[in-house]
């Protein structure tokens, strides 16, 4: 081997499974009723670990709605005690599928089983990632690297669409042609990483786009890793190595399609166009890498009391056991429902922060030679991973959402006096948007 191959850019990848098993806790929808009946198709973990010299660091995409940051910061300091690798050059990102275990622990866990099973499927998906990114170590090979961006328009769309008057009103399901609605923006680039043996044999992928997980509510009670699952499935069987798909900012982002072959056309579409990107790719080897990993304050929203919640709680339940197809409409009934589970959230979050001004989560970027990964936690909204990459001086950034930790909605502060649910059910205060996209575009262009 020359001294280039050695001291160069190296990279390996791998897959690990992490299925859980039936009658566990699912995560997505609080309309869901029992645990995982049927396996609809497995859930992964895949890694891609480079070394450059002495550095190393690692990506970790995972088939799951959110990794809290208690277990986030738990494998990542796995990974750096087994594997060698920083836990500062970990990033792990989830790819939101709301059809996968429940990992994030309640705010006021009523149910001992069901916790203690978080708890069983938490120390598995932690054995199971280390190995994986094990694997991927173990299997470094000289390699190069190159990075690509394209768009894929027409099948995700901005659920907060707005009345003629500016005020959202939720668009869930892509509203009819004749609605007098405005769209919101949407992010509709796919960025992409090559990564490549010297002989040019594809090693792993990095495929970033941005739509919500949600294709599969035909089938609410079927494990599945969702669209991100075929699109990292679909590139695989073509061009063969590790497909990592990693969410960029998509918390008011979602699919035009959500039942029947929707996942097929989300997953294969988003396949098709960065197979197409990967085959044309330009690459290079010997890219340094570093990594930033920065503790950031968010501020909170001002809550109010934990009795005040309760109380708010015990109106709503009452209105809603008044409530019925022979004193409401449905449309009534509805609405009841839907300002209960508000009411409930707020209440849960009032607990959880009551005291409190500001919570602290991680912000990070990874650099490989020119190209800048950046990870932000929680479900941000498309407009701040927009202005990060507006703003980064690298010509190559993926911005990524859910990554080492699982916060909620960060939404835009202009969006939060037109209302709607992101702005409703965060714990956030407007300002918030500000600290993530000032942190990490620092981040991502320091040298």
């Amino acid at each position: 081997m020359s001294d280039t191959e050695e001291n160069g850019l190296h990279a390996g990848a791998a897959c690990g499974d992490i299925t859980p098993w039936l009658g566990v806790t699912m995560a997505g929808y609080a309309s869901r009723e029992g645990g995982a009946k049927e396996i609809g198709d497995p859930l992964h973990a895949r890694a891609l670990v480079l070394k450059s010299g002495d550095d190393r660091l690692t990506l970790v995409a995972t088939d799951l709605i959110g990794i809290h940051r208690a277990l986030a910061d738990e494998i990542r300091t796995a990974i750096e005690a087994e594997v060698g690798i920083p836990s500062s050059h970990v990033m792990l990102s989830a790819t939101h599928t709301h059809f996968g275990p429940e990992v994030r622990p309640s705010d006021e866990p009523d149910d001992a089983s069901e916790e203690k099973s978080k708890a069983i499927y938490g120390q598995m998906l932690t054995r199971r990632i280390v190995d994986t990114v094990r694997a991927a170590r173990d299997a470094l090979v000289p390699a190069r690297i190159g990075a690509t961006k394209s768009t894929i328009e027409g099948i995700s769309f901005n659920r907060r669409t707005r009345q003629p008057d500016g005020q959202v009103v939720m668009s869930f399901r892509y509203p009819e042609p004749d609605a007098d609605l405005t769209f919101g923006p949407v992010d509709t680039e796919l960025r992409t990483l090559r990564v490549e043996s010297l002989d040019g044999a594809l090693i792993a992928a990095v495929v970033n786009f941005a739509c919500h997980a949600v294709c599969s509510v035909d089938r609410m009670n079927a494990i599945s890793a969702d669209w991100p699952g075929r699109a990292s499935a679909g590139v695989e069987s073509v061009l063969g190595g590790v497909c990592l798909c990693v969410p960029g900012c998509s918390g008011n982002i979602v699919p035009r399609v959500r039942e029947g072959w929707a996942k097929e056309k989300i997953g294969y579409s988003v396949a098709g166009e960065a197979i197409r990107q990967l085959l044309w790719t330009d690459t290079t080897g010997g890219a340094r890498l570093s990594a930033r990993c920065e503790e950031t304050a968010l501020p909170l929203k001002e809550l109010g009391t934990v009795a005040g919640a309760e109380a708010k709680v015990k109106e709503l339940e009452a209105a809603a056991a008044k409530a019925g197809p022979d004193t409401s409409t449905p449309e009534d009934l509805n609405n009841i429902r839907g300002e209960l589970a508000m009411a409930k959230s707020g209440l849960s979050k009032a607990r959880k922060y009551d005291g409190q001004t500001e919570q602290t989560t991680w912000v990070q970027a990874l650099h490989i030679g020119d190209i800048r990964l950046v990870g932000l936690p929680g479900e941000i909204l498309a407009e701040i991973g927009m202005r990060i990459k507006e703003q980064a001086t690298a010509e190559h950034c993926l911005v990524m959402s859910l990554c080492n930790d699982s916060v909620g909605y960060v939404p835009v502060g202009e969006e939060y006096p037109r209302g709607g649910y992101e702005v409703r059910s965060t714990g956030f205060a407007p300002g918030a948007d500000g600290v993530l996209i000032d942190t990490a575009v620092r981040l991502a262009n320091e040298v």
